[in-house]
């Protein structure tokens, strides 16, 4: 294997498994929601951990056509970590954070149109899902985060699971037999 695409694999694998801690922390936080703002934080520190790992994986696969998606899901994952980490302020509402995922999910569907047709329809509706809470078409619960930190939860493990599997599969000229 080229030293790029060994690099670019491993960067990747970093990424799913933030991605996977990221979903973790949604999912522990399901009960009280982000009491503490030292929670919120960290969540932002991982983020941008999985965003730099996104963009580099990106950058190192320059000669794959499809290596932007890598680069513009990263970017959308910097802009949510620097959104916990307070550069914008703590006041975000969810609306901002759905339209960032609607750009993950987007990306992540279109990345896996060629390879995986489950797993783009299953991002395709994620970003449906996304867009329909950022219109308010269905409007979440006030008093109770659980419902908004399952659905981020469940984002981050099926882009874990999706950025692994792209990760752990090589190019069809680098398969061994």
């Amino acid at each position: 294997m080229s030293r790029a695409i060994v690099v670019s694999s491993l960067l990747l694998a970093l990424c799913a498994l933030l991605e996977a801690a990221i979903s973790v922390v949604y999912f522990g936080h399901v009960g009280s929601g982000f009491v503490l703002r030292s929670s919120v934080l960290f969540l932002g520190k991982l983020t941008l951990a999985a965003a730099i790992c996104a963009i580099a994986a990106g950058l190192w696969r320059f000669a794959n056509r499809r290596a932007w998606l890598l680069v513009l899901n990263g970017l959308a994952l910097a802009a949510l970590g620097l959104m916990f980490n307070g550069a914008f302020g703590f006041k975000i509402s969810f609306r901002t954070i759905a339209l960032v995922m609607i750009v993950m999910a987007a990306s992540i569907s279109i990345l896996e149109t060629a390879r995986h047709r489950i797993a783009s329809v299953a991002s395709t509706a994620f970003a449906v899902a996304f867009l329909v809470f950022a219109l308010g078409w269905i409007k979440l619960s006030p008093t109770w985060p659980g419902e908004t930190l399952l659905l981020l939860g469940a984002f981050f493990a099926f882009s874990a699971l999706c950025l692994g599997r792209e990760a752990l599969q090589s190019p069809p000229s680098l398969r061994l037999a």
